[in-house]
């Protein structure tokens, strides 16, 4: 006898696959059909107002602050002072990870991230510092990476050897940096590699899951980067032999572009974990408090982020 569908699955109706044939899971399913929260942050063509929606649908689903001692500073970037956020667990000398938040390079801020950075720091065990590099279409390319790599040049001064991480738009500056910086680790979470867009995951998935076509070609316009520009397009350039822990997502138009990447990094001698989510969206890294598959998915990542970061610690 054929046992009934779960509750779960009647909320999302029939299950919805990817080019690959992989199901989405069926609580993104849900939500996505219910509130479509991500795919609002890029509908606004006034980057003030797509800034406070982003700021908003983030509120929604990240998990609830988890206590660490936090503090604000700022180091000095090339247009001034550029602020950043420290996050430590108490009363640890932990290795130092720099974050690099995502939002198409246009949104997103320290607040918007403050959760995720908190998980980060306990969860890894690590001392986080979150930089709020400068936004597009007021700072094209390459004013926010300049801020970013600044940043990381201060706080290896302060601190030394670190680490770098950050999401979407944020695994973009984060593999620009380490082709140009010697750094303990990269962390990269469904990242834009080539601004190109020329792989098949851009064509069919392009509707429907979170990340539109239409919000990545405003964004990428605001950026105003060249995309045939090696500074631009970390798969233009050498990646370099930077470990590294590369996620990404299976109903994600970044998709195949991340998984190009992890095949160059590994040609050219880097030592990779790819952690591959089929069932996911782009932007899932911020939905744990929504969704308990991607609560688990962070937990498996903050792992291997915790493992790479001390890695110089054990070789």
């Amino acid at each position: 006898m054929q046992s009934p569908p779960s509750l779960l699955r009647r909320l999302a109706g029939p299950a919805r696959l990817n080019d690959r044939g992989d199901p989405l899971d069926p609580a993104t399913q849900v939500m996505l059909r219910l509130e479509r929260l991500a795919s609002g942050e890029l509908d606004d063509p006034d980057p003030v107002a797509a800034r406070e929606q982003f700021r908003r649908s983030v509120a929604l689903v990240v998990a609830d602050p988890v206590p660490v001692t936090v503090v604000d500073d700022t180091i000095d970037g090339p247009r001034g002072p550029v602020p950043v956020r420290h996050y430590r667990p108490i009363g640890h000398e932990l290795p130092v990870l720099v974050y690099l938040h995502g939002g198409g390079w246009a949104v997103g801020d320290l607040d918007s991230y403050d959760t995720v950075c908190r998980r980060m720091a306990v969860d890894a065990q690590l001392h986080v510092v979150s930089v709020d590099y400068a936004l597009a279409p007021e700072h094209p390319f390459p004013e926010g990476f300049d801020d970013a790599l600044a940043a990381v040049d201060a706080i290896v001064a302060r601190h030394g050897p670190v680490a770098v991480a950050g999401d979407s738009a944020g695994g973009h500056y984060t593999a620009l940096i380490a082709q140009r910086r010697d750094l303990v680790a990269q962390v990269m979470i469904y990242p834009a590699t080539d601004l190109r867009r020329l792989t098949a995951s851009h064509r069919t998935l392009a509707h429907g899951y979170v990340l539109e076509k239409e919000g990545i070609d405003r964004y990428l316009a605001w950026f105003g980067a060249e995309p045939t520009d090696p500074a631009a397009s970390p798969a233009l350039a050498p990646p370099g032999t930077c470990p590294a822990v590369v996620v990404t997502a299976g109903f994600d138009p970044l998709r195949d572009e991340g998984e190009s990447y992890v095949e160059a990094l590994r040609g050219a001698g880097a030592e990779v974990t790819h952690l591959a989510y089929p069932g996911f969206v782009h932007g899932f890294f911020n939905m744990d408090g929504l969704l308990p598959s991607a609560d688990v998915a962070v937990a498996e990542i903050l792992e291997a982020v915790r493992h790479v970061c001390r890695r110089r610690d054990t070789v």
